[in-house]
């Protein structure tokens, strides 16, 4: 069974963001493109749990920058182009490289693993 499609404003007030907004995200390559075009266009619910997770990063302090590599990745190679990895970076000069195999999912536990040090890490300086 299909599941649950919507309209770019039914999309927009579930993700709690703006049509334009959601426009912005898509010409930027964070989120796709909805499933058809013109007046029949609609997303998905995998549109809607992509918004939630930009969302929740960005309220975390993470550039779309960073989520956009985290959910694309930049491709780099170590010096011996043996693995592939993804470059995320984490702030200005600070870079997390992942092994491009390993799963999306682990990838985003991964960066809030890392975001959740950083933030005890700058609790503790204060």
């Amino acid at each position: 069974m299909p599941g649950k499609t919507y309209s770019l404003t039914e999309l927009a007030e579930a993700a709690g963001i703006t049509g334009r907004t959601v426009r912005y995200y898509i010409a930027q390559g964070v989120l796709q493109n909805p499933v058809s075009q013109g007046c029949n266009a609609h997303y998905t619910d995998e549109h809607l749990e992509r918004l939630r997770f930009i969302k929740t990063h960005q309220e975390r302090g993470v550039t779309l920058a960073s989520i956009k590599s985290l959910l694309g990745g930049s491709q780099t190679r170590d010096a011996i182009g043996v693995q592939s990895y993804l470059r995320i970076p984490i702030q200005d000069g600070v870079f997390l490289d992942v092994r491009a195999d390993v799963f999306q999912e682990r990838r985003f536990l991964i960066l809030d693993a890392v975001l959740d040090l950083a933030k005890r890490m700058k609790e503790q300086k204060s």
